[in-house]
């Protein structure tokens, strides 16, 4: 019986034996199913937590929406740096991070707040830092708009 291969950079591969990494899709019995996806786990929430807290939250006032947002940010961050140390040497850091917690959401009439100087002035504070480079970034983005001549 003839050698039946194909051509390869390495050499030559018997197709009737193919390498053990390969699936021999020709014969059924020796296919193994994959199993099937596990579902994600459901995430604990750490902010959100109940409907009532929610509306709590919604009606916070922004000075403390803020100064919740820069301890969860805080938090995040610890979190991610405990991965990080985890994926580095799980032998001195045996625990990765949790989830991370999601922030207190600034509404419309917040971010109109926001845009006031005074108001920037009086919570810097308390900002969390994402809070601090949005407002940086659209600061910017108006000062490139100022510097733009328009067509004539």
């Amino acid at each position: 019986m003839a050698n039946l291969g194909i051509a390869t950079p390495a050499g030559t591969q018997n197709v009737e034996n193919p390498p053990p990494d390969q699936e021999n899709h020709g014969n059924a019995q020796d296919h193994v199913p994959d199993p099937p996806p596990v579902p994600p786990a459901a995430r604990a929430r750490r902010t959100h937590i109940s409907d009532a807290i929610i509306k709590a939250l919604k009606e916070l006032p922004l000075s403390l929406k803020l100064e919740r947002n820069k301890q969860i940010e805080v938090e995040n961050l610890a979190r991610s740096r405990q991965t990080l140390e985890f994926m580095y040497d799980p032998a001195a850091h045996p625990q990765a991070g949790s989830e991370q917690a999601s922030m207190i959401t600034i509404d419309s009439a917040d971010r109109k707040l926001l845009k006031i100087p005074s108001v920037i002035s009086s919570m810097s504070t308390v900002m969390p830092n994402f809070i601090l480079e949005w407002l940086g970034l659209e600061d910017a983005w108006h000062r490139d708009l100022r510097r733009v001549k328009p067509f004539t």
